[in-house]
C-alpha cells in the first residue's frame, strides 16, 4: 500500500490535502487562493452545517470560469484538472440570511 501510495505521487494541492473550518455570515462572500498542480486532478468540497444555501465558483489565475457549483444546498462539490501549477480563486457564497459554519476541503 506505502509502494502504491509513493507511485501515485501528489494529488491535487501543492502542499498536500486540506481542511478548514469557515464561518460565514448570509449575504457574504470568502475567497480563498488555493495552489494545485498541473496535470493533476483537483478536488474541492464544502460541507456546510445545514442553514443555508452556499454556492461555489473557481477561477484561474487569468479569471475564466473552472468550476462552478449553485445548488440549492451547503453540501457542494469541483473537480477540475489543471493544465499548470498555479492558484486557483475559490469562492463560497453564503445564499441565505444566517451564517453559515462550513468545511472547505481539498484533495
Amino acid at each position: 500500500m506505502i509502494e502504491d501510495a509513493e507511485a501515485e505521487g501528489a494529488r491535487g494541492r501543492i502542499g498536500g490535502a486540506s481542511r478548514t473550518l469557515s464561518r460565514l455570515p448570509g449575504g457574504k462572500v470568502d475567497i480563498f487562493k488555493v495552489p494545485f498542480y498541473g496535470g493533476r486532478h483537483a478536488e474541492i468540497g464544502i460541507a456546510g452545517d445545514g442553514d443555508s444555501d452556499l454556492d461555489l465558483l473557481v477561477t484561474d489565475e487569468n479569471g475564466n470560469t473552472v468550476c462552478l457549483d449553485r445548488s440549492y444546498s451547503d453540501v457542494i462539490y469541483c473537480e477540475f484538472t489543471p493544465r499548470w501549477d498555479g492558484y486557483f480563486v475559490v469562492a463560497v457564497a453564503n445564499q441565505g440570511n444566517v451564517r453559515n459554519s462550513y468545511y472547505i476541503l481539498t484533495n
